[in-house]
Parts: C-alpha cells; sequence; structure tokens
C-alpha cells in the first residue's frame, strides 16, 4: 500500500541501478551457493535471505561437521 499512497518516494536514478546491480549479484551468489549444496543440506539455508548468511551457516554446518570428525 506504500506505492499507492506514495509514501515510499521513487529511487533517483543512480541509487535503483547500484540497487539493479546489487539485487542481480546477490540473486547469482544464492543460486552458485544453492546449486553446489547437497539436498540434506537445503532445509537450514532455504529460509535465509542473502548470500552472506547462507555462507556463514555453510561455514557453521561444515566446521561443526569437521570438529567431530577430528574428535573421533
Amino acid at each position: 500500500m506504500e506505492h499507492v499512497k506514495g509514501s515510499i518516494t521513487k529511487l533517483r536514478k543512480e541509487y535503483a541501478q547500484d540497487l539493479a546491480k546489487y539485487m542481480k549479484g546477490e540473486v547469482r551468489s544464492q543460486m552458485i551457493l544453492i546449486e553446489s549444496i547437497k539436498d540434506p543440506l537445503i532445509p537450514y539455508v532455504s529460509k535465509l535471505e542473502t548470500s552472506k548468511e547462507i555462507y556463514d551457516k555453510l561455514l557453521e554446518l561444515y566446521s561443526v561437521t569437521l570438529l567431530e570428525k577430528s574428535s573421533h
């Protein structure tokens, strides 16, 4: 409704271009990460919103796995 009521202002051209570039890179990064992980890990990352969050979660998951394996 913010768009209809006019409370959301139009982005200046420079910001719109930067946002489009950022979003294109973000979507591409997310797709690369998602396509490269195994299916059992998808539930751990499916609700995350950014590629940084996905990457951090994967690091966390693999760090725990590696620690568990090294302690055996």
